[in-house]
């Protein structure tokens, strides 16, 4: 069952990463351990199990698994893969059972973005 869904995402996920390098952009998720390094941490708070909507989601917390994905979250990497067959059996998993442990994300919120007057306070999610 996961077969057919990986090769759609895998099929998402190339044509993401083919318009981000058209574009100039970068066509993997942002790595919060990459930001954090240019940044001083000012504090770290356990906020609980909460619900979050993966809209908030942007990135992932560390560098592994980044060039496995594009950055709409598809995969990018074949499907004859390790990687593949562990994404073909968590999605097997979730569809059959659903999610049964949480998922650990961080709140990241740099000071301000923008500029001047127009100056909001952005939260992102990884």
């Amino acid at each position: 069952m996961g077969d057919n869904e990986y090769q759609e995402a895998l099929k998402l996920g190339k044509k993401e990463y083919k318009a981000c390098v058209s574009q100039g952009r970068f066509p993997y998720l942002p790595v919060l351990d990459d930001i954090l390094s240019r940044e001083n941490i000012q504090t770290e708070q356990n906020m609980g199990l909460m619900q979050i909507p993966l809209d908030f989601v942007v990135g992932t917390a560390t560098k592994g698994r980044t060039y496995s994905f594009a950055a709409n979250f598809m995969p990018i990497l074949d499907a004859d893969t390790e990687f593949a067959c562990k994404w073909i059996a968590l999605s097997d998993a979730q569809v059959n059972e659903g999610i049964r442990d949480p998922i650990v994300a961080y709140e990241y919120e740099p000071l301000l973005c923008g500029g001047g007057k127009q100056a909001c306070q952005c939260t992102e999610v990884f």
